[in-house]
């Protein structure tokens, strides 16, 4: 039935199957069929997954919907309603922690890394509640987004975040960059914990 799914035609009538089966109680074919809608009509699959937010408790439909929405913000250059996206997915983590949902904390912390975005993965690296081989993905995966930020005027926290990130996992592009920014900083900062390691080539 989860390979029906992917087989539908991109078609007004198939997203409205894809949207019965998503509201219906098979939560793993729900999940196929999100992921279907989004791949075909992102816009409607947004709507859905909004929808999901409000009605479903820690599922996999909820995990669907937080994925969905978290790789749209990705696109966006709203950054307000970005932030309210990564307070709600925090507040998500920290329920999922208690809970011990480990689906769904995992789900949220790749969720927040896939938006692309310095103050989800500010908070990725901050968190008490993310293990270190976790973070070590979500900086290497956005290993971009923090040379852009510091190439654009980055401020003392921009920093701060960027060695703290370059601490957990030092790649050799960003690096570059932070030795770049802080050599252009009045304020002297301490890169011995980054210098120390061998940095590992961006991909």
């Amino acid at each position: 039935r989860q390979n029906a799914v992917w087989l539908l035609t991109p078609t007004e009538e198939s997203y409205n199957i894809l949207e019965k089966v998503i509201f219906q109680d098979d939560e793993k074919l729900a999940f196929q069929a999100l992921k279907k809608l989004n791949h075909c009509a992102p816009e409607r699959a947004k709507t859905v997954a909004e929808t999901l937010l409000n009605t479903e408790e820690h599922n996999d439909k909820l995990r669907m919907a937080i994925k969905v929405i978290s790789s749209q913000l990705s696109l966006s250059n709203d950054n307000e309603e970005k932030d309210k996206w990564v307070e709600y997915c925090i507040n998500v983590l920290q329920k999922s922690v208690d809970s011990k949902n480990d689906s769904m904390r995992d789900t949220v912390i790749f969720a927040l890394s896939d938006m692309y975005y310095e103050k989800a993965l500010y908070e990725i690296i901050n968190s008490n509640q993310i293990d270190k081989s976790s973070k070590v993905f979500c900086i290497g995966q956005n290993y971009q987004v923090i040379i852009d930020v510091l190439e654009n005027n980055p401020s003392e926290e921009d920093i701060n975040m960027a060695i703290k990130a370059m601490t957990i996992y030092p790649v050799d592009k960003t690096v570059e960059a932070l030795k770049r920014a802080v050599s252009k900083s009045a304020i002297e900062y301490n890169l011995d914990a980054v210098l120390s390691q061998e940095p590992e080539p961006a991909l």
